[in-house]
């Protein structure tokens, strides 16, 4: 089932001889995104082998982007998900379906989302329009909305909160992140749960002071 103990399925050659890994026959994360099973190998003395992939697995695992621009109310976006999570089900061969859903967009619902128990709620109402009990589907929400304002006529102004996203942008933008580095390090050394806290790449370092930015502007601005 899983040639020296590979995960990923990969045919490295297909005769003479035939070198084959099945993968493993059931993903555990998200990282294993890919249908998982076996090989079977029909063997013939005149002929190359024949090669078949048979998918054993029972749950998918999904990472997935929407952008929700175009849905302001919770209603709206629940709806959308709710297609958007059937159409993922109907390609999934029958198969349960782990699903990581990334929100994007500009919506007048991000304020709703960000709240405590937003995010909770999008997915209870979503998973209401499925059968209970037998939806085979379980929904993970990532969110990476931002609220209505317009961030490039905001820089434009003369005033706090256009020097606030400068400053911001510069920290992210420039090469050398080790300001931040700085200021992190007591979470990493210090704190008593830092064990359980894997360093940030400079990538996710990023998207950490984007989502601050994000998070300062929603604070500051249309604070109606």
């Amino acid at each position: 089932w899983a040639l020296g103990h590979i995960h990923a399925r990969d045919v490295l050659r297909g005769a003479h001889p035939a070198i084959v890994y099945s993968g493993n026959s059931q993903s555990r994360h998200f990282k294993e995104a890919e249908p998982k099973g076996c090989c079977l190998v029909t063997l013939r003395e005149d002929a190359p082998p024949e090669i078949r992939f048979v998918a054993t697995d029972v749950i998918r695992f999904v990472e997935e982007t929407l952008d929700v621009s175009t849905h302001p109310t919770l209603d709206s976006m629940v709806e959308a998900i709710g297609e958007y999570c059937q159409g993922l089900l109907a390609r999934a061969d029958g198969r349960s379906l782990v699903v990581r859903l990334t929100l994007t967009g500009r919506t007048e619902g991000h304020q709703v989302l960000r709240k405590g128990g937003g995010l909770e709620s999008l997915r209870d109402e979503v998973l209401r329009g499925f059968p209970e009990g037998d939806s085979g589907l379980w929904i993970e929400f990532r969110l990476r909305t931002r609220g209505t304002y317009d961030i490039e006529n905001i820089k434009l102004a003369q005033d706090f909160i256009a020097d606030l996203i400068s400053l911001y942008d510069r920290q992210a933008m420039g090469a050398n992140l080790q300001d931040c580095r700085e200021i992190l390090k007591p979470l990493f050394q210090s704190w008593e749960g830092s064990y359980a806290l894997p360093e940030l790449s400079d990538e996710e370092l990023r998207e950490v002071l984007v989502e601050a930015r994000n998070l300062t502007l929603d604070a500051l601005v249309n604070r109606d």
